[in-house]
């Protein structure tokens, strides 16, 4: 079933039993929920902040996997003021190996998120669809309900990875770079060979000057080797890494930030991936306005994903 016939279904379904019929997502909750907000980081390469060239960039010359997930979801309807979202969620892991990917796990979950009151008045949902229950303590404002809905819906998006990421961890001994951080999952953070790369820089891992540098890395630079204060599971070792000069564009052009487990990691290590990371630049990934910093091989994913959406 393809995703505009799914949520035309649901949508028909929610009209049906009474509720109040909805279409898409009002803009005020669109986009990826993000705290903005400094988390100072111990330093564990180096006294103070540096930049490190990195080297010219290389391919990786191992098989390598990347595993990254998709998400779309639609307002269907109103309980009241309660919203019920429908969702459909995503992910991959495709391996290259001598230059050709080929798609190893893929899975999708089909979702309805709202208050346990608004899926009791929907009933049962159709076959294959999930109810997931937001919590619902006390009145909510629509909008912060559909931000709710958001963040569960990036959450079960998120454990889908993990789980593609798990299941291809028991066949294969590959590098995997996962489409974000590491420190927040067992089934990455101690992974020899995981590397994870976040796009978002709503948690800043310095303030002040060394910000200020962290910020104006060069490209083909790394920063210094870092422990971020925000893992969860197992400390991990990260790095900033510019893959496009920022300069008559924006301080977070370009700019990544590489996660692998602490046991696993030094200067030399950083360097190599990061001249791995460098050659998935290319072939640009645009129109995708995150092209700056998305790599080929996660792009190559989120294509697989929506063209069998």
């Amino acid at each position: 079933m393809t995703d505009p016939l799914f949520f035309r279904r649901l949508r028909r379904a929610a009209v049906e039993r009474g509720v109040t019929g909805a279409s898409g997502a009002p803009p005020a909750v669109e986009g990826r929920p993000d705290d903005f907000r400094l988390a100072p980081s111990r330093l564990i390469e180096g006294e103070a902040l540096q930049e490190y060239s990195v080297g010219p960039a290389e391919p990786c010359p191992e098989p390598i996997a990347f595993v990254d997930g998709t998400q779309r979801y639609e307002v269907v309807g109103y309980v009241g003021t309660m919203p019920l979202v429908a969702a459909r969620i995503a992910a991959a892991v495709r391996l290259r190996t001598a230059g050709r990917f080929r798609t190893v796990e893929r899975a999708d979950r089909r979702l309805l998120v709202g208050a346990a009151e608004a899926l009791d008045t929907f009933g049962p949902c159709p076959g294959g669809v999930e109810a997931i229950e937001l919590p619902h303590d006390e009145p909510l404002h629509p909008l912060k309900a559909l931000e709710h809905a958001h963040r569960a819906i990036d959450s079960c998006r998120t454990a889908l990875e993990r789980q593609l990421g798990a299941q291809f961890r028991r066949g294969y001994d590959a590098w995997l770079v996962v489409d974000g951080v590491l420190s927040d999952s067992e089934v990455w953070a101690d992974d020899p060979k995981a590397v994870g790369v976040s796009k978002s820089h709503a948690t800043l891992p310095f303030e002040g000057e060394s910000l200020l540098r962290y910020l104006t890395i060069e490209a083909g630079h790394r920063s210094s080797i870092f422990e971020p204060s925000t893992w969860r599971f197992l400390p991990a070792h990260s790095w900033g890494l510019r893959l496009w000069d920022y300069r008559d564009k924006d301080l977070f052009h370009g700019l990544v930030r590489i996660e692998m487990a602490a046991n696993h990691c030094s200067g030399a290590v950083a360097d190599r991936v990061s001249r791995w990371l460098m050659a998935e630049r290319v072939p640009l990934s645009r129109p995708d306005p995150r092209w700056d910093r998305l790599l080929y091989g996660v792009a190559t994913v989120e294509r697989h994903l929506r063209a069998r959406g």
